[in-house]
């Protein structure tokens, strides 16, 4: 536990840079962009994320939502792959294959997240045509 504890430290320690204000040091994250995205659902509870190089869109994943959202650079959002869709199962992790213009959705049933009133657990990876 000690181990961990210490990579986690050291993980965080490598991924912020230092810069010194007066005599003191602050621990600063590195941040390429400082535009957010507050997404309005709040129970949304994002899981797998993808970004889409052709499009300049990021994909979200709901878990409880039981869909995937896209948000373009303007911030705007839209369902792509709605729970209809889905059926009982729910995405955890995607990923974009541009060449072919696919989502692709590791699924679950995730009976006590979603609420999907099913009492197995069931898993697929789905491919879902972006156009």
């Amino acid at each position: 536990m000690k181990f961990l504890s210490a990579l986690f430290f050291l993980l965080v320690l490598f991924s912020c840079k230092q810069t010194k204000y007066g005599n003191r040091i602050e621990q600063v994250p590195i941040v390429d962009d400082n535009q957010d995205i507050i997404l309005s659902e709040r129970d949304l509870i994002p899981e797998g994320v993808a970004y889409d190089s052709v499009y300049n869109e990021i994909y979200v994943g709901s878990i409880y939502k039981q869909k995937v959202i896209s948000i373009d650079e303007k911030g705007k959002v839209r369902d792509v792959i709605t729970k209809k869709q889905f059926g009982p199962l729910s995405p955890l992790g995607i990923t974009i294959d541009n060449d072919k213009g696919i989502v692709w959705a590791c699924a679950n049933t995730a009976p006590l997240v979603n609420f999907s009133n099913t009492n197995y657990w069931e898993a697929s990876v789905l491919a879902f045509n972006l156009e």
